[in-house]
């Protein structure tokens, strides 16, 4: 499989935590969502693309973000999946979506659909909005 990755940002390594990600931009085209893809994921992420049953191909952008202050010891991170040759069926709404364009950002507590487009039954359906967990 051929695809282009970037990365950008800081991996620290050492004390006791082992490495820590410092705004680490991860960036890659062209990937299949199969299951070696999915199991590098965060588990909140993949269990929230599961839940999409996204399938097909993606371009996608991962970043981690390391909190200051009280929080500093959690790290988060905003995973946007930008679907290529993609189709969905949601769990809670169980109609196949083809064709699908726009944006897909996951983050701890929920998942935003940007500017979605899909082709379903001849038709177009545009869907924009919040997924909360």
């Amino acid at each position: 499989m051929l695809f282009r990755s970037d990365m950008r940002g800081n991996v620290l390594i050492g004390g006791e935590g082992g490495a820590t990600l410092d705004g680490l931009t991860i960036e890659a085209s062209h990937l299949e969502l199969d299951d070696e893809l999915m199991a590098a994921l965060p588990t909140a992420a993949r269990e929230e693309l599961a839940e999409l049953s996204l399938t097909g191909q993606v371009d996608i952008v991962m970043k981690g973000l390391r909190h200051t202050g009280p929080k500093r010891d959690r790290l988060d991170y905003l995973l946007e999946v930008r679907p290529r040759a993609a189709a969905v069926t949601y769990g809670k709404f169980q109609y196949p979506l083809q064709a699908i364009t726009g944006k897909i950002v996951v983050t701890p507590g929920g998942v935003d659909l940007k500017g979605l487009r899909a082709s379903c039954e001849g038709g177009t359906v545009r869907i924009d909005g919040r997924i909360v967990t």
